[in-house]
Parts: structure tokens; sequence; C-alpha cells
């Protein structure tokens, strides 16, 4: 696995402990947020890594807000931890593309 994407798995595993106990329109917050950070980054659209994590990322949040419309809140909750961890990892992989294509 590429050292850049471990570290965010596991910010990603460490971040569940941590955003369990979150409310799910916090949880809604960030994932939307990262989810728009990625959408707005030139750099995912040029990599197929970001690109797969971006579009994962879209769904992931898709089907949380149709689990919070339908108050599965546990089921919505992790659905937004994991659209934000890809979020976030579609950045990183764009980035890292970026500064390779920039060698």
């Amino acid at each position: 696995m590429n050292p850049t994407l471990s570290h965010i798995t596991g910010l990603a595993a460490l971040s569940f402990g941590c955003a369990s106990s979150l409310a799910p329109v916090e949880l809604l917050s960030r994932a939307s947020s990262a989810v728009a950070r990625a959408e707005q980054s030139p750099a995912v659209l040029a990599d197929v890594r970001a690109s797969e994590h971006l579009a994962t990322a879209q769904n992931d949040l898709r089907v949380a807000k149709k689990s919070l419309a339908a108050g599965d809140s546990q089921a919505a909750s992790l659905l937004l931890l994991r659209a934000e961890a890809d979020g976030r990892a579609a950045v990183a992989c764009g980035e890292l593309h970026q500064a390779e294509v920039s060698r």
C-alpha cells in the first residue's frame, strides 16, 4: 500500500473511534466538506485513483443522506465517516500525483 494511503487509512480508523460519538449532522458536515474540497481540486480530476476515491465518496454521501432521511442514523454515520475518508484520500492522491508529475 502507498505510504500516503496507509497514513490516510490509519487516520480514518483513528477518526472513527473519535467521530463515533459525533452526531450525524456533524458527520454530514465533515463529509460534505471533504467531498466538496475533492470536487474542487483540479489535481483530483487528473488522477485515476483520486477520481475513484471521489466517486466512492460522492456515492457514500448520497446513500448516507438517504439513510438519514429514513431514520437509520447508525448506517448513515458509518457511510459519512467513509465518505469523509474517501474525500480526503481523493485530495491526497491527487496532490501526490501532481507532485510526481511535477518532478
